[in-house]
């Protein structure tokens, strides 16, 4: 739980404030420490993650999908999220985006609205809202 806490507090602070605890841990422990932590047997820290979203039946999304006149690729737009959300649309953020680090993602869901991708498949639309909008996020196809 207290891990927990701290992860949220991290995850809420500006870039700025994130690079300040980036110096002062190099300040305190030396550049070679934050650069090659060591890996020892730890505690592992479990994060609730929220319940996966039920099944869906894609036909009537896709015909939703068309009847938005939404053409063959479109783009993903963060519309926001509510209160204590922010960590489960960073991890949905970089499932989806695996080759993002957290600092991008973070900028991302910090600026709303935000188009997350563009010219998505029509196809992988779909993923992208149902995992956002399972994280409790509101998004919209542009």
């Amino acid at each position: 739980p207290n891990v927990l806490k701290l992860l949220q507090k991290i995850i809420s602070l500006n870039v700025n404030e994130f690079n300040e605890i980036g110096k002062y841990i190099k300040a305190q422990r030396g550049p070679e420490d934050v650069t090659a932590m060591p890996h020892q047997d730890t505690q592992q820290v479990q994060i609730e993650q929220p319940p996966p979203p039920p099944p869906i039946n894609t036909q009537p999304k896709q015909q939703e999908l068309r009847a938005k006149n939404i053409s063959a690729s479109s783009s993903v737009k963060l519309i926001s999220y509510p209160d204590g959300a922010k960590i489960h649309v960073l991890k949905e953020i970089r499932k989806l985006k695996p080759g993002m680090n957290i600092l991008e993602s973070k900028k991302l869901v910090e600026n709303l609205p935000q188009i997350l991708v563009k010219n998505v498949p029509s196809d992988e639309l779909n993923e992208w809202k149902t995992a956002l909008e399972g994280a409790g996020a509101v998004v919209e196809l542009v």
